[in-house]
């Protein structure tokens, strides 16, 4: 049912939550991840557009990235992930490969633009597929997908940064 679901809240290492890196773990099994990037975008403090973020981060600035996931050429996730733009200076198409080990999200927020985290809150819940996510995914308007919302904190309890995943059938990393 719509809105249901579970909640779970974890300060586990981050390898036991939303925080383990898709790519890395799409790679392990042999299967092949790609990203294709969808759009970069920022809103100003306070925007409506942010409404349902974090609150902790509605009074900022803040960069949203849109990305599709692949696994083996086919459309698995849509991934929109948010931070303080005043953390994403100069973020530009180039900083988000394609393919390879690079295009993972959580790599390129620690390695290129120095974000960490030590902790998530994770939000499980199945949705049916609006008319945008059904074109994105081929699939009819109304099937059952997934949300995941993650947010990501530092050792200090503010938040490093936010994503909303939508999933698409089923995906096993064993």
């Amino acid at each position: 049912r719509q809105g249901s679901g579970y909640r779970v809240l974890t300060l586990s290492p981050v390898t036991d939550n939303c925080l383990t890196s898709f790519t890395d773990a799409v790679l392990q099994v042999g299967k092949d991840p790609t990203s294709k990037l969808i759009s970069i975008e920022h809103f100003s403090a306070n925007s409506s557009r942010l409404a349902s973020l974090p609150s902790e981060m509605q009074n900022f600035s803040v960069t949203r990235i849109i990305r599709l996931r692949l696994v083996d050429g086919k459309a698995t996730a849509l991934v929109m992930t948010y931070a303080l733009s005043s953390f994403l200076r100069n973020v530009s198409s180039g900083d988000f490969p394609e393919s390879g080990p690079g295009q993972s999200i959580l790599r390129i927020l620690k390695d290129r633009f120095q974000l960490n985290w030590s902790s998530a809150r994770e939000d499980i819940s199945p949705i049916s597929a609006t008319e945008e996510l059904a074109e994105t995914f081929s699939i009819s308007r109304g099937t059952p997908m997934l949300k995941q919302r993650c947010t990501a904190f530092d050792d200090h309890h503010q938040v490093a940064f936010h994503e909303e995943v939508f999933r698409h059938g089923s995906i096993n990393f064993n």
